[in-house]
């Protein structure tokens, strides 16, 4: 565990030192990541679009938060939450 949030700190880190026109890049990067079915894969991506507040990723949000329901995944619920919790959060940050 402490090596995963040392991971996620060096992953804020180096995202917060890109230019705008490498974030724009990265931005879609992370988004496209989510609609992968790995969850594993999908963690750092969820965990940056948060902290950062990338809006930009909430179409592919949306449509990860439509196919959780019919995961097979003991996690989903639990996962589907927190994709819930960060559309709101981007959504509320739009206003």
């Amino acid at each position: 565990m402490k090596a995963s949030n040392e991971a996620l700190l060096e992953l804020y880190e180096r995202y917060a030192e890109l230019a705008p026109a490498d974030r724009d890049e990265v931005d879609r990067l992370l988004a496209e990541t989510l609609l992968s079915h790995d969850e594993n894969l999908q963690f750092d991506a969820l965990a940056l679009i948060e902290e950062f507040r990338i809006a930009s990723a909430l179409p592919e949000l949306r449509a990860l938060a439509k196919r959780l329901p019919r995961s097979n995944s003991p996690g989903a619920p639990y996962h589907l939450a927190k994709v819930q919790r960060i559309i709101d959060l981007l959504a509320r940050s739009a206003l």
